[in-house]
């Protein structure tokens, strides 16, 4: 598949393969962001690992939700490794506060992806829009959690030795636009790097 990026001048190119995780907790805006991306850019391709999950996903048992997961990892993985010429963005979670061991991407998938980025917002902000969102019924939309929720996803991102340099952190107070708008800036300097 040939793209088009926003880094040249008009011309359709073939491009390297890029594979993109862009994680956050959940309200942080990941979703409209990924939209606002895949809008501009036609030929980008837009994964939601969510979307591979069955309705009622939270009440099955841990044994089926990790057989669940495991399902969509591998589905997951096997896209990643057939990308060969296309910005392939992909709308996860790193972590899930609610399983035993919240870690819920193991490193085998992690080191498939070139760019790693994490979306943030206030507690306060990410509160607004769980409220808000009658389809997120599923996660806590107490201050507490969602404080609890940003700060565990800040401090695993620095820590996680997995995403190496090729990993972003941005700020969602700005509006869907402009965090899409830096995340295609990012997008456009690891294609110019990547070009021969």
């Amino acid at each position: 598949m040939k793209i088009q990026g926003s880094y040249d001048s008009g011309e359709v190119e073939h491009l390297p393969r890029l594979n993109v995780a862009v994680g956050g907790p959940q309200g942080v805006g990941k979703s409209t962001v990924l939209r606002l991306l895949a809008r501009r850019h036609p030929g980008y391709e837009v994964i939601s690992v969510g979307d591979q999950f069955p309705a009622g996903f939270r009440s099955l048992s841990a044994a089926d939700r990790a057989r669940v997961r495991a399902q969509a990892r591998e589905r997951l993985s096997s896209r990643l490794l057939a990308n060969h010429d296309v910005v392939l963005l992909v709308d996860l979670h790193y972590l899930d506060l609610r399983e035993s061991d919240p870690r819920v991407q193991p490193p085998e998938i992690l080191a498939q992806f070139n760019l790693h980025v994490l979306l943030v917002a206030p507690a306060d902000a990410l509160l607004t829009r769980r409220t808000s969102d009658p389809s997120r019924a599923d996660r806590s939309v107490s201050m507490a959690d969602a404080e609890r929720d940003v700060s565990a996803h800040v401090e695993y991102f620095g820590q996680e030795t997995a995403f190496g340099p090729d990993s972003l952190v941005l700020d969602c107070r700005e509006g869907p636009l402009e965090v899409a708008g830096e995340l295609q800036r990012h997008i456009d300097a690891w294609l110019q790097a990547s070009r021969p």
